[in-house]
């Protein structure tokens, strides 16, 4: 969508239109920096709430579940 309002920014034509042009770009590159951060916040947040087995296995651990995989 920022690429969209990128190629539609106009340097012809009344202030109006060119500030409006202007302005959505700038309001869609806000937006995908809002939502990539937020997507990066929330991954950091629940890092380490839930470890599949197979992390388990690999990260060295003894028991999966309630069986123990190796000694």
């Amino acid at each position: 969508m920022t690429l969209m309002f990128f190629f539609r920014v106009r340097d012809t034509g009344s202030w109006l239109q060119i500030g409006e042009s202007i302005t959505f770009f700038f309001m869609s590159s806000l937006l995908f920096l809002f939502s990539a951060g937020m997507s990066a916040l929330g991954e950091w947040l629940m890092k380490d709430t839930v470890e599949t087995k197979f992390e388990k296995v690999v990260l060295g651990r003894t028991w999966v579940g309630n069986k123990k995989v190796h000694d």
